[in-house]
C-alpha cells in the first residue's frame, strides 16, 4: 500500500513513521495492544480507511 500521506502509529510514548514496514516490524507491537493511527495529506480518508481495515483483519496472519 503506498499513500502520499504522512501516517503515524502512536504507541504508549512512541512515535512510529509508517512508511517503512521495517518501523513498524521494529518497533515490536504486539497483537491486542491499542494503538493510534494518524493519517494526514492529500488522501488521508483513503489511508485511514484502508489501514484500518487491513488491521482490524490481522494483517493476513492465519
Amino acid at each position: 500500500m503506498k499513500f502520499k500521506s504522512d501516517i503515524t502509529i502512536e504507541c504508549g510514548e512512541k512515535k512510529i513513521v509508517a512508511k517503512s514496514v521495517l518501523n513498524v516490524m521494529a518497533a515490536g507491537i504486539k497483537c491486542g495492544t491499542e494503538i493510534n493511527l494518524i493519517c494526514d495529506g492529500e488522501d488521508e480518508e483513503e489511508a485511514m480507511k484502508t489501514l484500518t481495515e487491513a488491521i482490524e483483519s490481522g494483517l493476513g496472519e492465519m
